[in-house]
């Protein structure tokens, strides 16, 4: 009951986050490798058939949603066909070898051209990705899926497309994002607020060390 009366204040009025940050130049290329598991990347550039990704991960998103639905906005098809469409944007997801149901999926962000860009209410720098809306099937959890998503996503990001940091926003509450994301290497970088006024965004605050930069947030969003 505790934990539900703080998801609902959390959702409304003011939610804690912490930014994990990964760094090009403390970093070593990483194994993916599980005979159990494919992983697949898609983007725009990347010469896939997205429309079949859509279809195919539409049973996955409708578990994405019932799991999410108190905390996150839904994913929709929509949804993924604009961000597919960004020059910017791509997700890599993990099949099982067997059955090629797709079980998870991990996007990711990346800000080359502009001083910062928007996702989340957090400002992304330029040089920098930021990875996001991982999940993984609840039946296949426990299985190393995340690592290899993390392994997948760091390798591209930080060696392919030589990004200098890549950044990730978990909530306080979310105690196994947390432990997992210490364990890959991440390091904590900056506090991060999030000011709300009945569900409504209204200031990103970020705390890094002593300094403080609080952000409105109303219409940013990339």
């Amino acid at each position: 009951m505790f934990r539900k009366i703080e998801n609902v204040f959390e959702n409304l009025f003011f939610k804690k986050r912490w930014v994990f940050v990964l760094c090009e130049d403390e970093y070593s290329i990483k194994e993916v490798n599980d005979d159990r598991y494919i992983v697949k990347k898609y983007s725009h550039y990347e010469n896939l058939d997205t429309k079949n990704l859509i279809d195919d991960l539409n049973s996955l998103i409708k578990e994405y949603n019932r799991h999410k639905r108190m905390r996150f906005r839904e994913l929709t098809k929509t949804e993924i066909q604009k961000r597919l469409k960004k020059n910017n944007c791509g997700v890599h997801i993990v099949e099982d070898a067997e059955n090629k149901t797709i079980v998870g999926f991990y996007w990711y962000l990346i800000n080359k051209n502009y001083d910062k860009i928007w996702h989340d209410k957090f400002p992304l720098p330029r040089g920098c990705a930021l990875v996001f809306n991982a999940y993984v099937h609840p039946k296949h959890r426990q299985k190393g899926i995340y690592n290899l998503l993390q392994k997948s996503t760091s390798n591209h990001l930080l060696k392919d497309e030589r990004i200098k940091k890549v950044y990730v926003i978990v909530e306080d509450s979310n105690i196994a994002s947390l432990d997992a994301n210490k364990k890959f290497e991440y390091k904590i970088d900056a506090e991060n607020y999030l000011v709300k006024f009945f569900g409504l965004n209204l200031a990103s605050i970020i705390k890094q060390g002593d300094s403080s930069n609080i952000y409105h947030t109303i219409g940013r969003e990339f």
